[in-house]
């Protein structure tokens, strides 16, 4: 009606054909990213109005928002979508909403599987910890000094603590006060 032919009148006024490119290019560039379907779905609802701003224009607009919409998805949902081969639009959103619930759902059961395979590890591990509070057995002893062998090279170090007082050193005896 009357109105429809003012918005295209407004429109051919407003956007220019540069931006109408520009939204274009946006269009086709656009990605799902961290965005939810229908933030998606309403990001490129509006490029498609502005690159297609006339009515005369729809059935171009439903075309390329299609094209950018399978293009844009994030890989994993893009297979499944393009797999149920959606005639237009909104049933590709629709099938992409569906998607994106089960691909939550799988990852959410995942998830628990972690949980629970982490929580028996962790026992595991706590009884394996309580295990190692027993004495240690004669290997595991720390060695201590022979009678008759001299001590490890580090206790003869000039600024060793037992040392420091006499000030000398075992690798250099020349040095004896």
């Amino acid at each position: 009606g009357p109105w429809q032919v003012l918005l295209n009148e407004l429109n051919k006024r407003v956007c220019t054909e540069d931006t109408a490119l520009l939204a274009r290019h946006e269009l086709r560039a656009t990605r799902q990213g961290g965005r939810t379907i229908d933030q998606f779905a309403a990001v490129l609802k509006d490029l498609a109005q502005r690159a297609y701003p006339n009515a005369d224009q729809a059935g171009i607009r439903e075309e390329q928002i299609l094209t950018a919409f399978l293009a844009g998805l994030n890989e994993k949902l893009r297979l499944q979508v393009i797999r149920q081969k959606p005639e237009n639009f909104e049933k590709a959103r629709q099938a992409a909403i569906t998607e994106e619930t089960l691909l939550k759902l799988e990852e959410e059961e995942e998830s628990t599987k972690l949980h629970q395979a982490i929580s028996q590890l962790s026992e595991k591990v706590n009884a394996l910890g309580l295990a190692q509070t027993r004495q240690p057995r004669n290997w595991e002893r720390e060695r201590t000094r022979s009678p008759g062998r001299y001590p490890p090279r580090g206790q003869f170090r000039r600024f060793n603590s037992k040392n420091r007082e006499r000030k000398w050193n075992f690798m250099d005896w020349r040095n004896r006060e």
